[in-house]
């Protein structure tokens, strides 16, 4: 059996995923379908919170640009409201932090690979089959990975046959009530999936 484990997206959540399974020693591969880091629309505020957790990945965000926040200013309409944070919040491009977290996975271990994109997930057997495509490499065939676990972290981009999933609603998006007690066993464990943040792990 692959005992690899594949991420598909390279955001925040994919990355630090990545750092994280990488530092402990796991075979790891992220899966991002950018070539390269891009801009964003995102409002590009880190809280105290997300501050500490970038800096338990390796990440300094003074060094990598990041202006510091410690105000604040709310206006309705004439009206102005403005006051201190009780913390330092920062501000920095995601095009800048994801390609900085993107860094830190390799840096870790990881095998990152851009350009990547996952065409199709389904389960085989024991392990997880990824038909994927690059979108460096023109012409280049279609690959196939096997995995023995899957992090889903694509963010905004729906991967086929896997919609979003609806909280407390979990449940694989080709299950239907026309299938037979054999076909539905031979589904993935939905039980094992476990959302955190942006992710989900199929086990």
């Amino acid at each position: 059996m692959n005992n690899e484990t594949v991420i598909i997206g390279g955001g925040p959540a994919g990355s630090a995923a990545a750092i994280l399974l990488a530092r402990h020693g796991m075979p790891v591969r992220l899966l991002e379908r950018q070539t390269g880091a891009h801009h964003k629309v995102c409002g590009e505020f880190i809280s105290y919170e997300a501050a500490h957790y970038l800096q338990q990945l390796g990440l300094d965000l003074p060094a990598l640009g990041a202006e510091p926040i410690r105000q604040v200013r709310l206006y309705n309409g004439e009206q102005t409201l403005a006051f201190s944070l009780p913390f330092t919040a920062w501000s920095l491009s995601r095009r800048v932090l994801d390609s900085a977290l993107l860094e830190q996975a390799e840096r870790a271990g990881a095998n990152v690979e851009r350009g990547t994109v996952v065409r199709q997930l389904s389960r085989t057997g024991s392990e997880w089959e990824l038909l994927t495509g690059n979108r460096v490499k023109s012409g280049q065939a279609s690959a196939t990975i096997f995995a023995k676990t899957v992090f889903l972290a694509t963010g905004k981009y729906e991967l086929h046959d896997w919609p979003r999933i609806a909280k407390g609603n979990v449940k694989n998006a080709r299950t239907n009530n026309s299938q037979n007690d054999s076909e539905k066993k031979a589904q993935p464990n939905m039980k094992k999936m476990c959302a955190v943040s942006a992710i989900i792990l199929l086990g």
